[in-house]
């Protein structure tokens, strides 16, 4: 199975899902807005509050959509689309600089299992440190830092930068 066709999926499927199951309680906010993050975190934190049970289908749902929502705002952000076994191991890719090849690998699925675990781990503080980074910070300040070497750049983000191979 390629990466891009569970995206694609989801896509067609699941977030329809969501909008009828959902939306009627958030006046169909799933628009991959930040403001749409605050709202999976709701349904995530009231889901484990009712039943104490993971719903893994959902979670994994949900880090797609997380995923997704990094795609569609930030510029060079892309799936890696690649032949998986295991679909918890779908990354997304960042390119930071064309001329050097550097990019930032996101495992957007571990995030919501995290989250899931542990509330500190939220979605709005993984987007807004990514955007901080990605805006905020000239490539020389990632140069400091080793390549492939996790990077904790606060409000429980963390990030890895890796050299793409031709």
């Amino acid at each position: 199975m390629k990466v891009l066709e569970v995206v694609n999926s989801f896509e067609t499927e699941v977030l329809t899902q969501f909008k009828k199951v959902f939306g009627e309680h958030f006046q169909n906010s799933f628009d991959y807005s930040v403001q749409s993050l605050a709202i999976i975190q709701e349904i995530i934190q009231g889901t484990k509050k009712a039943t104490q049970k993971k719903n893994h289908h959902l979670l994994f749902s949900f880090g797609l959509y997380l995923g997704q929502t990094i795609i569609k705002n930030f510029p060079n952000a892309r799936w890696i689309d690649e032949e998986i076994d295991n679909p918890y191991e779908i990354k997304i890719c960042i390119e930071i600089n064309k001329n050097t090849g550097e990019e930032i690998q996101l495992f957007p699925i571990k995030r919501v299992y995290k989250f899931y675990e542990d509330y500190e781990y939220d979605f709005i503080s993984y987007y807004k440190g990514l955007q901080e980074i990605i805006s905020k910070h000239s490539v020389s300040f990632l140069n400091d830092y080793p390549t492939e070497e996790w990077i904790d750049v606060g409000g429980n983000v963390s990030l890895r930068i890796f050299e793409t191979k031709d």
